[in-house]
C-alpha cells in the first residue's frame, strides 16, 4: 500500500532502518514475534506517512518551477483574452448584420407605396 502511494506522488523509496529487533535473544514465543514484527512494520508505515506528508507541505518550490508556472499563467491569460475580444468581435458583427436586416431598399419601399396606395382606392 505505501509502495503504491511512493509510486502515484513518484517519490523515492525511503528506508526507516533504525527501528531494529531486539539485541538480545531469549525464549521466543511465535505468536509474540509475528505481532512484534506486525506492529513495527506498521510503525514504519505510519512514520513514513507522516515524513512523508511533512516534506510535500514543507516543499519549497526550485525557481525552474516558479518560471514554468509564470509562463503558463500568461498562456492562459492571453487565451482567455483572445476569447474574449474573438466573442466581442463575434458580437459586432451580428449587431451590424441585424442592422443590416433592418433597412430596407429602394425596390422594396416603392413596393409598399404602391401597396398603400391601392388600398387607399
Amino acid at each position: 500500500m505505501l509502495t503504491e502511494y511512493y509510486e502515484r506522488n513518484g517519490i523515492e523509496r525511503l528506508h526507516l532502518d533504525y527501528i531494529l529487533k531486539a539485541p538480545f535473544v531469549l525464549e521466543v514465543n511465535e505468536e509474540k514475534y509475528e505481532r512484534r514484527r506486525e506492529l513495527t512494520r506498521r510503525l514504519k508505515n505510519a512514520s513514513m506517512s507522516v515524513l512523508i506528508e511533512y516534506r510535500r507541505k514543507n516543499n519549497k518550490p526550485k525557481f525552474n518551477e516558479i518560471l514554468k508556472n509564470i509562463i503558463e499563467n500568461n498562456k492562459k491569460q492571453k487565451k482567455a483574452e483572445k476569447a474574449r475580444i474573438l466573442e466581442m468581435m463575434n458580437r459586432m458583427n451580428r449587431a451590424e448584420e441585424e442592422k443590416q436586416e433592418n433597412y430596407i431598399n429602394e425596390s422594396e419601399s416603392k413596393q409598399i407605396h404602391d401597396f398603400l396606395v391601392d388600398m387607399e382606392k
